[in-house]
Order: C-alpha cells, then structure tokens, then sequence
C-alpha cells in the first residue's frame, strides 16, 4: 500500500518553487508567524464561526470525530483570531469545533493568531493544507477570496506556496452551479471531472444536471457511467462546426466564435498550464448557429436550383423538419431516401475527333466512322431514355440535404438495376484521349509515355466494358428473381445461401472496425483485403451461432431507437439483454422503488395543496 504524500506548503516570501514542508502545526506556524502561541483553553461559546469558512460537513465522518474525540481529547489545536470584544473567530479547525460540541466539551485547546483579516485566510488554507482535510471545492473559495487581499494569481500561488496551474484550477471549480458543487463537495465527482465540468457554460451545466443528476440524492451509491462522453453533448468542436466560426454577421448580436467567452481557447488562454483547444461550451448559441448557417445554404441552394425534391440520407431529424419551416416552399417538396434513388447525369454526345482511325504510312488520321456511328446511336439511344424518364417524372432534379452539406442531385426514382445508363466512369488514372492522340501526332509531340498511356487508356476502356458485361448478367438475374418473388411461382425452398444472406443483412447494419472483427474472427489467419467472396460466403452459411448472436446485440445497439420505450426495436433489445444476462427485473424493481417514494411525497403534497385550498375557500 502506497502511503499518502503530505502536501508541500510553502508560505514564506520565497519563491513557490523554494519550498519547506512543516512535519507538525507547531512548525507550520514558525514559518507564518514571528512567534508560535501558546496552547491556550477556550470556552466554545466564545468562539464566533466565520461564514466564509467551511460550509459543508458530512455528518457521519462530525459523529466519528466526535466518538473519537470523546476517547482521546482533540489532538491538534484550533487556530483563533481574537476580536475586540473579547471573543475569537475562527480561522482553521471548525470541524474539531463542532464534534467537540458534539462530544459534550465545554472548551477547546486552541492557539490565539492576533493576524489581520488577509494573514487569517492564509493561515487557514496552510493549516488545511497540512491536515489535508479541505475540499477542492473550500479551497477555490478560499483562493478567491486571497485573490482579492493579494491582487494577483502570481501572488496568490506565491503565498500559499502552490503554482500558477494549481490557482487557476481552483479558480475554475468556483464557476459550478450551486447544485454541482454540492454533489462535488459529496464526492459524487473527481477534482477532473469537475473542472471538466465548471468549464461549460452555466446553462449547460443546468441541463446537464436536469438530465442526468436531478434524482443523486434518491439514489443510492449514484453514480455516473461514461461522463466524459456525456459532457461531449455539451462541448462542440469548433474547427469541425458547419458554420464560418470567424463570420460576426451570422447571428445578430453575436460575436464570432473566435472572440467568444464561450470558445475553450478563449477561456483557456486564462489558464496558461491548461492545453488550449477550440471548443464552443454554450449549446444553446453553438445550435442557434448551426440553424442559422443551415438555412442560409438551404435557401441559396434552393434558390439556384429550382429543386423538384429533397433527397435525405435518412428520417430528417426534429431538428432538420425546424429548419426547412424557415422555407415553406422546400419543406412541401416530396421526399425520398438516397438509398431508394440513382443518381444519374444526362448523356453526353459524343464528338467525331475522338474517333479516329489511323492507316500505316498516314500521317493525318481519318475518321472511324463505324466505331463514332456505334457511339452516336448509343448515345440517341440513352438521350431518348433520359429525357423520355424525365418526362414522365422518373428523373427529378433535386436537393440532397444532410448536416454537412447541400447539394444539387440529379436521381432516378427507382433504383436501377445495374449502374445507371446515364452515368459515366472516370479513370482515376492519367488519360489520353483519342482525340489527344491524333492531336500530339499530328503536331509532333508524341512521346512514348503519351502513346503508353493510350494504350493504358484502351486497356481501361476494355476493362469498364468488361465490367459492363457482368453488370449485364446480374441486371438480367435481378430481374427473373424480382419477377419469381412477385408471383411465387418456381421458388425453392429456403437454402444455405438464405441464412448466408440473413447473416450478411445483420453483419452489414455493424460499424467498420465490427465489420472487420467479424471477418477476422472467421478467417483468423487472413488479412481482410484478401479474402474473396466464396470464401466468405461459405464461412456465412455456416456461421457460429454465438458469432450470430453477438452480431445481432451489436446490431441492435446502434439502431438509434432502441431505447426509446414503445418502439418495437427497443421491446426486441429489452429482451436480447435479458437473454444476454442483464438483470432487468433488478432494473425494474429498483426503478419501481425511487417511482413508489415519488409518488409517496407527491401525495403529501397534493394533500397539503388540497388542505391549503380547502382554508383558503373557508
């Protein structure tokens, strides 16, 4: 067992980094003052608390000092400062103060410190500062008030012996709302979760404790799961927002994030040992602006488009159905899903340079005409197609609408089977043209590496068309099954490759990295990017069933209604976890214990309210 380090104190008017560590109060006070006093008995009714000392005791630890107390006398002396009235205040030792009351004492050993107001303070936060029984909490109290006998933090860190960081920080606790330093001062928080804490914005600490504290003191052995993950609703990464964090005309009356008491780096550039970051600390202005920026890309967008549909990538939030009231107009557009459309893009026609046809021994190429009428009626073929489905109202002009971005999209209704016709492939790698090729011939630039590229080119081109031929087959297959399953008839019954489907359908609502623990649990000792297709297949229709099932709980823990009581989602998830070994009848009889004594206490007080009314009618 490790033993617990005694706190340095260095209170002399040396620098804090020249520091003396006192082993009784006795040395502790030859440091502080010209001369030690003597231990003197005082009378406990002539002793005056100071309000602005210590406000909080837990009872049972006052009830033990006090058994304690009554066995072996108080062990260490109070610190007093006479008053003209022949009383005392009490500087340091009021929980000694009250347990001997407790204890039945009628005085109290103590040393008289004839010190003004600001060495009282001192001495206090010293002689906590050796007992180490003040609360982080009692100590950021304390801090301000020196900071206002000694002006500044550097001398404030200096007098107490402590640095600049350790000032700062207790200077930060004082900015809790009363309700979260109560819970602090009960060590529901540590010292790093409270200054995580004290550094949001008062109201989101009011919402933070709405939520998830209102009902601390109810609860037995309270306790907070995955806080720092909690307090990131509250926290918004400004060098992520949506909006320009420089821009002061976005919200009326609302400075830019970069000059914002509410922007971390602003507040932290007061607290030189803390590591500077931006982070907006008030939700409720961080939101105002994200709508704000949202609507002004909404309307320009829709404006320049004319959009006949808005495209989502899922259920628009309550949130995002808010914005798009802003523009009525938008809001009435029907909607689709992305993953129900295909986006396309209109035909291009081909140009008669980019098919030429070269003889040996020419040195001007001519056209290929056969290869350019091929194109030509493709494309007449595909232009005919895409204007005939946009005027039937298959193809819609439209808005893509996430957080992120606003977009214009160009979709066909119904997903098509294979890549749309309309669409057109990109080599990602470097191109040359046939028309770039007659042209380089032509004037004499031709290299060697061009006429490689083009041979790559022509390579790439065989291998899109190639590509083309699978997609062909499998448009052909979809079509068959869709028209089997539409009627029923032929269909065999359910096979191996239909649980292989089923697992892939669980497997694909994972994120990546369980999508990949997965693939490594079944093929251990391959690497992902190696596996190919019939291998996983095989390994799906055959999976473990507790791979499965561990599957289907992380599955159902992302689905973002799951819970959401009332959904069905979260009634399947209620009984996975039960399956699983979570004890949900301790959840619910717990639950329904706090719900009995808050509906006890409502009934005293309906029944107070109702005999108050009764008097008032009288």
């Amino acid at each position: 067992m490790t033993k617990k380090k005694k706190s340095t104190v260095s209170l002399t008017e040396a620098s804090p980094s020249e520091t003396t560590v006192p082993d009784s109060l006795d040395q502790l006070l030859a440091i502080m003052l010209p001369k030690i006093p003597e231990t003197q008995l005082v009378s406990l009714h002539l002793i005056d608390l100071d309000p602005k000392n210590r406000k909080h005791f837990k009872e049972r630890g006052l009830a033990e000092l006090a058994e304690n107390i009554k066995l072996n006398g108080v062990l260490q002396d109070i610190l007093l400062q006479p008053k003209p009235d022949g009383r005392f205040k009490m500087i340091a030792g009021e929980r000694r103060y009250r347990a001997s009351g407790m204890a039945g004492l009628k005085d109290i050993p103590a040393k008289i410190c004839d010190v003004p107001d600001a060495e009282a303070r001192r001495l206090r936060f010293a002689e906590n500062a050796f007992r180490e029984n003040l609360h982080p909490m009692e100590e950021a109290e304390l801090v301000s008030e020196m900071l206002v006998d000694y002006g500044t933090v550097e001398e404030v860190a200096a007098r107490i012996g402590k640095t600049k960081g350790y000032v700062y920080g207790r200077m930060r606790l004082n900015d809790l709302i009363d309700p979260i330093q109560e819970m602090f001062l009960e060590d529901i928080f540590t010292i790093q979760q409270a200054l995580d804490i004290a550094i949001l914005s008062a109201e989101s600490q009011q919402d933070f404790f709405s939520e998830y504290c209102c009902n601390w003191k109810e609860e037995e052995d309270f306790t907070l799961y995955h806080l720092e993950d909690t307090l990131d609703q509250y926290r918004y990464s400004l060098e992520n927002a949506p909006f320009d964090t420089t821009d002061p005309a976005l919200l009326e009356g609302v400075v830019a994030c970069t000059a914002c008491p509410h922007n971390s780096a602003v507040v932290l550039s007061f607290f030189p040992e803390s590591e500077p970051n931006s982070t907006c600390l008030k939700t409720e202005c961080f939101n105002r602006k994200c709508n704000a920026n949202f609507i002004l890309k909404l309307r320009t967008a829709y404006e320049e488009t004319k959009p006949q549909a808005l495209v989502f990538y899922g259920q628009p939030t309550r949130v995002m159905e808010l914005r798009l009231e802003s523009l009525p107009d938008a809001a009435k557009l029907p909607r689709f899903s992305y993953y129900s459309v295909k986006t396309c893009a209109e035909p291009v026609k081909p140009i008669v340079t980019d098919f030429p046809k070269f003889w040996e021994g020419q040195t001007e190429p001519s056209t290929d005409e056969e290869a350019y009428a091929a194109a030509l009626e493709s494309y007449e073929a595909k232009i005919a197609a895409f204007q005939a489905d946009v005027l039937e109202g298959k193809i819609l002009t439209g808005l893509l609408v996430r957080e992120s971005e606003i977009a214009p999209i160009i979709f066909h209704k119904e997903v098509p089977t294979v890549q749309s016709v309309y669409s057109r492939s990109v080599p990602t790698a470097a191109v040359v043209t046939n028309k770039a090729m007659v042209e380089a011939v032509k004037d004499g630039s031709a290299t060697a590496e061009m006429i490689d590229n083009h041979e790559e080119t022509c390579k790439r081109r065989e291998s899109r068309n190639q590509e083309l031929d699978r997609e062909k087959v499998f448009a052909k297959i979809h079509d068959l099954f869709k028209q089997m399953m539409k009627t029923g008839k032929d269909a065999k019954p359910a096979g191996p490759a239909d649980v292989a489907t089923a697992h892939f359908f669980i497997y694909s609502q994972l994120y990546g990295e369980q999508q990949t623990t997965v693939l490594k649990k079944l093929f251990p000792k391959k690497k992902v990017s190696e596996l190919k297709f019939n291998a996983i297949y095989q390994k799906f229709a055959t999976m473990d069933p507790e791979l499965v099932a561990w599957m289907v709980r992380q599955a159902i823990l992302r689905h973002n209604m799951a819970a959401n009581p009332g959904d069905l989602t979260s009634e399947f998830l209620y009984q996975v976890a039960a399956g699983a070994g979570i004890d949900v009848s301790s959840i619910e009889k717990g639950q329904v214990t706090i719900a009995k004594k808050r509906q006890k206490n409502l009934k005293k007080k309906l029944a107070g309210l109702h005999s108050l009314k009764n008097r008032l009618a009288a």
